[in-house]
This record gives structure tokens, sequence and C-alpha cells, in this order.
């Protein structure tokens, strides 16, 4: 007699595509200031399967940059991250700056950097008020990074928060880091997103245990996020 096992499945069904959300985060004033370049963060939040692929365009040419291994959230759903580094004055005289997230068989999705000055213009109301706590998420290095550059970038991305004075902080294995993080995006929704990214070498990763960003605000509890090497490789 043959006996049949029925396997229950999560959302994430073999057949299951789930569009992932795009923005780009712009750079910090201080980055350009002081090292007169500016690094962009294009983030893929929430989709599935894992097999998405981003890509750059600058004023329409096309740029070449990895992305972050996608990183499995507790809802099976993944994120990406990518980051893009112009010259202070490329910076300057580009008029477009855009992300595009693609899979075969998927029409592709892209974010756009829009200034802050046009998103207000936009008739934003903000409630001056209130305070909205972001997530926090740390997105991986690429292997492709780690074997051609060795050097293991990551990425920290805190959405959706308010108002725009929170800060975000690295510790690799306790010990805090310095690291600079982009202006606050302002969304079409009243509220802001903030990242910052990470460069350790190869050997530094390899032996590192955990690496953790911190969202913080005066009178506000920390909010942190972190991810393990160990978490990358399974």
């Amino acid at each position: 007699m043959r006996v049949i096992t029925h396997v229950s499945l999560s959302i994430t069904e073999f057949n299951c595509v789930t569009r992932p959300k795009v923005s780009i985060l712009p750079p910090s004033s201080a980055e350009i200031s002081s090292k007169r370049t500016a690094t962009l963060v294009c983030v893929a939040n929430k989709g599935f399967p894992s097999d998405w692929s981003l890509s750059w365009k600058v004023d329409g040419s096309s740029r070449s940059q990895e992305s972050s291994a996608g990183l499995l959230e507790k809802d099976g759903l993944y994120s990406w991250s990518s980051s893009l580094t112009l010259s202070e004055q490329e910076w300057m005289e580009s008029v477009s700056v855009s992300c595009e997230v693609t899979r075969s068989g998927q029409p592709a999705l892209t974010g756009h950097f829009v200034s802050l000055w046009a998103t207000f213009g936009s008739g934003t109301k903000l409630d001056v008020g209130s305070v909205t706590r972001p997530k926090v998420s740390v997105l991986p290095p690429s292997s492709a990074e780690i074997s051609s550059k060795k050097t293991a970038t990551l990425v920290c991305v805190a959405n959706k928060g308010f108002p725009s004075d929170w800060s975000l902080s690295w510790k690799v294995d306790g010990s805090s880091r310095s690291q600079e993080i982009s202006a606050g995006v302002l969304e079409k929704d009243g509220l802001y997103s903030w990242s910052s990214s990470l460069t350790l070498s190869e050997q530094e990763w390899m032996k590192s245990v955990s690496v953790s960003c911190e969202a913080t605000r005066s009178g506000q509890p920390a909010l942190t996020g972190h991810v393990t090497r160990h978490q990358c490789s399974e």
C-alpha cells in the first residue's frame, strides 16, 4: 500500500511571485563635503523569489554595480540593496539617477531619485508632534564583491520613521564603527527613510560574529537590526 503525505506550504510557494517595492536613498551632505563623493543606495523590499536583480542608470547611461544577496525576512519575502558611488562633480551635474529591479518574465520596476524640495512641494502634510519608529534592517554583502574586491559592504536601512532626526550607528561584534548616513528621504506618506553602508575587509567579515545597526532618537528606545555571517551562508 502506498502512503501519500500532504505537505503544507507557506505563502512563498514555488509558483508565487511578489514584486518588491523599490526606493533610492540619497547621499549624505557630510560625505559630499568631506570625501567629494556621493553614495546612493537602492533598496528593493518584500519580493519573491530570491532571483530579482538590481541595476543602475545615471542620466540614462547604465552603470555596472553589484547588489547584495537577498535577505530572507520572517514573512518569507526577500530584500536586496545596491550602492552606487559618484564623484561630487558627477552628482552635481546629474539630472536623473534610477535603479531598476528585474526578473525574467516580469515587468521591470524602477525607482528614481526625487529631491526633498520636490517632495515638499507636492503638498505633503506633516504632523510635527508625532513620532513614528522606523523599521531597521541590515542587508548582507554580495558574494561577488567578496570574491572580486576582497571587501564586504553591508547596508543598514531604516524605513518609515518620523521626524527626520533619527540617526544610525554601526557595531561589529559589539565595537562601534563611525559611518555616515544618508539624508532622510521623505516619502509620499510623510514618513522618512535612511540608509548607511559599512565596508569591511574580507578577513574582518569572515572573522565577525555579528554586525548590527542601531537607529536612535532622543527620548526614544533604540531600534536594532543585525546580520550574522552564519545567516548569510545558509
